[in-house]
């Protein structure tokens, strides 16, 4: 962590993504391209401050971290231990106020729940995983049972060896199923009835057509961008005649519902039909208020719409001329899972405290210090700042490689070099404070609501509710500051990623601008957001339909439970469709931002305009507008 601190310190100030075209006959003027690299290129370190403590903060987290590692034992936390609180594979016990039932569970390794129906863990150390259904006796060989402290028969039943400890084998249960019935136990039987057993079951022989599924989401998304490159308009408009229609045809339904009632009415004379009748008539009164309201707003944004149009166009051909924008979010992804598994363990490690444990009726239960208590709690805190360093990370690069795009000096666009990496070394180089910064508010007001949350379950254990629902209503208003500062942190890094500067001058600006233009920014974000969540379904139901299918016709193994297993393809292709279009999402925001910025700039420069031929009539209309407004002032 240090030696890359250095290197963010040491590298060259200007080295990222000036235009480079081969082709001389297609190279913008000198002009131009001054232009563009006093916007992209020209920039300085801010927030350095910030950047340092974060580093630092990285450090003592890590530290934190390495100390646990080196004073504590995972095994305190991991070890089996049987219901009595004996060690399995140790002579070594951790009893709350008890003296008997202490065996010497050295020679036995494994944990063997007998009884997963008990609401604690009726559990004891054996030497192998039970493999089959059957009935342990005290003067088998290999009995479960303890000598000379049980007595009793044990029912076994398939398991697995899984640190430590005896997992049900669910391919065997569900192979054994018919012996549930040949031995009276409630344990077996109860795998017999589960249908966590079964599903289970079918999720392991189901594993590979899930991975092929998943795939073809992928690959159903990849479609979906490029439908979005070729007719980014009309499935604009048709998502929004879509939801008229919706709205629409919800009027007529309830309109039909409310006569039908008032003519049942008049030929039964029931007063429960007359009273539905009523209340369907104001469920269409609301109804068709609604539709109203939603038409005349269309009708008054409509030229906003059709800029939030001529801007998905535009989005749509960036994204597809950088494709390698699609890998910002895989490559952040799998950073998130790495930086999630070693804070996990670290987590893990900070909780071992030996000195906390004491173990109650077959649970471990943790006494820790007000100083433990600080530490996990900083553990927390990192998690939540460290993730979010992340993904602002993610959404600076991607508007900054956008940005670039938008602004390059050309409607040719092939003459830019390496504009994500360009994006992200600029981003590392010069922004790491500002987006450490933004992080930084984010990470505090996710640790109050954590906190917040621990109270409100305190509270509702003591039986609080009162004081437990205004935790709670606090808890939701931070929850709306929180979406707010996300919201303005995305916008300011977009500033940000187009002429540098610092985080809070960045807030200003973005925020100047989408106030000023608030009308056509609610626009944008309602045409856009709706688009994406009907790609996000229309990518999760046809990959769902396939999985289903693929499913329910399998000759080889019969699937009860296929309907369940679409449903997991679905939000795991949700999940991918999300992550691929989360690039979508911010190029859109991205685009509208510059677009603002370039016009507010050009409105007496008429050479400096840099929009794209998609949204040039938009900027002229504004052009004619000021002129208007100009002359009009000057009489």
């Amino acid at each position: 962590m240090i030696s890359i601190f250095v290197l963010w310190l040491l590298l060259p100030m200007k080295m990222y993504s000036t235009p480079a075209n081969e082709d001389t006959t297609q190279m913008p003027s000198e002009e131009a391209i001054k232009n563009y690299e006093s916007i992209i290129v020209d920039r300085k370190r801010h927030d350095t401050l910030c950047c340092c403590l974060f580093f630092i903060f990285v450090i003592v987290f890590f530290g934190i971290g390495l100390q646990a590692m080196f004073t504590n034992k995972m095994s305190t936390l991991t070890a089996p231990i049987d219901e009595f609180g004996n060690y399995c594979g140790e002579a070594k016990y951790n009893l709350v106020n008890e003296t008997a039932n202490r065996f010497d569970c050295t020679s036995r390794s494994y944990l063997f729940y007998y009884d997963v129906t008990s609401s604690i863990g009726k559990s004891r150390c054996v030497t192998t995983c039970p493999d089959a259904v059957g009935i342990s006796s005290s003067g088998d060989s290999d009995y479960i049972g303890y000598s000379g402290i049980d007595t009793d028969p044990y029912v076994t039943y398939p398991s697995l060896p899984v640190f430590g400890r005896c997992f049900p084998d669910v391919s065997q249960l569900a192979v054994n199923l018919s012996n549930a019935n040949s031995t009276a136990s409630k344990v077996v039987a109860f795998f017999a009835d589960s249908f966590s057993t079964r599903f289970m079951a079918e999720l392991s022989e189901g594993k590979l057509k899930l991975g092929i599924c998943l795939v073809i989401g992928l690959v159903v998304g990849l479609i979906w961008i490029w439908l979005l490159r070729c007719m980014a308009g009309f499935l604009t408009y048709l998502t929004i005649f879509a939801v008229i229609a919706l709205f629409l045809y919800a009027t007529y339904y309830t309109y039909s519902s409310w006569k039908d009632l008032e003519e049942e009415y008049k030929e039964t004379n029931n007063a429960d039909t007359k009273d539905d009748a009523n209340n369907m008539k104001w469920v269409f009164y609301i109804t068709a208020g609604v539709t109203v309201i939603f038409l005349l707003i269309m009708l008054f944004l409509w030229s906003r719409i059709k800029l939030a149009v001529a801007v998905i166009k535009v989005t749509s051909r960036a994204v597809s001329d950088m494709r390698q924008l699609l890998l910002v979010p895989v490559v952040f992804f799998v950073i998130d899972i790495l930086f999630i598994s070693i804070w996990f363990y670290i987590t893990l490690m900070l909780m071992a405290q030996e000195d906390a444990l004491t173990y109650k009726d077959g649970r471990r239960i943790w006494n820790y210090s007000t100083k433990q208590y600080g530490i996990l709690l900083f553990d927390v805190f990192a998690l939540f700042w460290i993730l979010c360093f992340f993904s602002a990370l993610s959404q600076i690069t991607t508007a900054g490689a956008v940005a670039e795009w938008y602004f390059y000096p050309s409607e040719d666009k092939s003459g830019m070099s390496s504009p994500v990496w360009g994006s992200f070394m600029r981003a590392w180089h010069y922004n790491l404070g500002s987006v450490a910064f933004g992080a930084l508010l984010v990470a505090i007001l996710m640790l109050i609501r954590f906190i917040l949350r621990i109270i409100e379950e305190q509270l509702k254990k003591k039986k609080q509710q009162t004081a437990a629902n205004v935790v709670k209503c606090v808890n939701c208003c931070l929850k709306c500051v929180q979406k707010i500062i996300k919201y303005i942190n995305k916008n300011a890094y977009i500033y940000i990623a187009i002429y540098g500067g610092s985080f809070i001058n960045g807030c200003k600006e973005a925020v100047q601008l989408i106030v000023a233009n608030v009308a056509r920014a609610a626009t944008l974000d309602f045409v856009a957001d709706f688009l994406l969540v009907i790609g996000k379904v229309f990518i999760s139901a046809i990959t769902a339909a396939i999985a289903a299918f693929m499913f329910k016709t399998d000759v080889d193994y019969t699937y009860k439970y296929w309907f369940i297993l679409a449903g997991v393809v679905f939000v795991g292709t949700f999940a991918i469709a999300s992550l691929i279009l989360a690039v979508f999402d911010m190029a859109v925001d991205t685009i509208f931002l510059c677009f603002l910025v370039d016009s507010s700039e050009a409105d007496d420069e008429e050479d400096r305009l840099r929009a794209p031929k998609e949204l040039q009539s938009f900027y002229k209309l504004n052009k004619k507008k000021s002129k208007k407004k100009d002359k009009e002032e000057e009489e």
